[in-house]
């Protein structure tokens, strides 16, 4: 499998770009104030970003 050979690596293979995605804003606001031990409502922008930017990375 190298680059220009035509074949797709099965990590890349069988993705859905059109499915809704997991990482919903509520589901991710939800894990930073879980990951901080913070209450409902408590969560700074800080660790939301934080949060996200570990998700995608």
């Amino acid at each position: 499998m190298s680059a220009g050979d035509g074949t797709t690596p099965p990590i890349l293979a069988d993705k859905h770009h059109d499915a809704l995605s997991a990482f919903t804003p509520e589901n991710l606001l939800r894990e930073a104030r879980h990951q901080k031990g913070a209450a409902n409502g408590t969560s700074d922008a800080l660790a939301v970003v934080s949060t996200v930017m570990a998700r995608l990375g």
